[in-house]
């Protein structure tokens, strides 16, 4: 009876190693020897026995015999026959064994006379390790993107649609390196293309069209001015919790998915976003966002009060919307005025507008006067 084969978790165990070494003996190999290994549905698998010589030849031809550096001459011979009998069983590579699982193993570093092999695998953790231990030739990581594909793919929003890993000819991961490094982080499996064989030379043809953007992506879902739409989800994705710590810079990247999931939950800023589009403000998109959350305490005043911002008819001295109005009329802001301060300054108009009260002086102080960012009231 034949035995089982190995999964690439099971034979590292065996052979006393990370399953990125191992995996690297399949591709890089040691001393001009590789380890046999056999592909299923994108599953690295061994026979154990293979494993097992390789383990033992590969000790022979590193180390030597027993008797260490200062063995004698027949030693010396002895373990050159060693590393002789290691690399002789670099042709089993090329003619697997009656009864394989599947195609032989991985590609040489020379042109696969099959040209690219193309398969959809599942992708576990441990296997993304694998090929992240083989040899990149790609751009720097970015860890908010592999941070952005981790939580969708802890969220089940991670969706096949086709892009592939891509591995070249000699081993070396061409692309999917975000990708293998969020399957890594968020320790979910997933399917993916894999396409292995590719020329090394290739590499400078891949990531060089325009990416799509989050205006694209609305755009196809039918929505209108979808720069500023894609803007507000942004903001109105900040402004949800409702703290006094909001901070309307910088922060973590967030993927479509969580735009268009967050635009399921809120259908109605859309409709935000029309209202503003005639408004003179720093930022149409935060205003949006705004209108938006202040339409959840009460439309009718939501409306009327961006209607304020818009005319500026029936407004007097003291309506805190005509000191707002005036502030964005005339860029009234600090000199390194900031979206959270924006923010700040139209929530307090808000706030005193629908308690009935009045103001003379419109300002936030933010951080430096301890002044904490204004809830939305009313």
């Amino acid at each position: 009876m034949r035995p089982t084969l190995l999964s690439l978790e099971e034979a590292a165990q065996q052979a006393g190693v990370a399953a990125s070494t191992l995996a690297r003996w399949t591709t890089k190999g040691v001393r001009g020897a590789r380890l046999p290994v056999a592909w299923q549905q994108g599953r690295m698998l061994f026979e154990p026995t293979d494993v097992a010589a390789f383990v033992a030849r590969r000790q022979q031809a590193i180390c030597g015999p027993p008797n260490g550096p200062g063995a004698d001459a027949q030693d010396a011979a002895e373990a050159d026959a060693a590393a002789q009998e290691l690399a002789a069983i670099q042709p089993t590579l090329e003619t697997p064994a009656p009864g394989r699982v599947e195609a032989p193993s991985p590609p040489a570093p020379a042109a696969s006379p099959a040209g690219p092999q193309v398969e959809v695998c599942q992708v576990t953790p441990a296997l993304a390790q694998a090929w992240l231990a083989a040899p990149r030739r790609l751009p720097l990581v970015s860890p908010r993107l592999v941070e952005q594909y981790a939580r969708d793919m802890a969220a089940g929003r991670w969706v096949f649609n086709g892009d592939a890993i891509r591995l070249s000819v000699s081993g070396a991961l061409l692309d999917g390196q975000h990708r293998l490094l969020a399957v890594v982080k968020s320790g979910v499996t997933i399917p993916a293309l894999l396409v292995r064989d590719l020329p090394d030379a290739v590499v400078h043809t891949i990531d060089t069209g325009r990416p799509r953007r989050l205006s694209d992506v609305l755009r196809l879902q039918g929505c209108q001015s979808t720069v500023i739409l894609g803007a507000a989800l942004g903001f109105l994705q900040r402004l949800l919790p409702g703290t006094d710590d909001i901070r309307l810079e910088g922060g973590p990247k967030w993927s479509r998915d969580e735009a268009l999931a967050l635009l399921a939950q809120h259908p109605g800023l859309p409709a935000s976003v029309r209202g503003v589009l005639q408004t003179v403000c720093p930022s149409p998109a935060l205003l949006a966002a705004l209108h938006y959350l202040f339409s959840q305490r009460d439309p009718a005043a939501a409306d009327t009060f961006l209607a304020a911002l818009r005319t500026g008819e029936g407004l007097v001295e003291g309506d805190p919307r005509l000191l707002l109005r005036d502030r964005f009329l005339t860029y009234d802001l600090p000199p390194r005025r900031t979206r959270t301060f924006v923010a700040a300054i139209t929530i307090k108009a808000w706030n005193a507008w629908r308690q009935g009260g009045s103001l003379q002086v419109l300002r936030w102080g933010g951080e430096r006067q301890r002044e904490r960012f204004p809830p939305i009231r009313g």
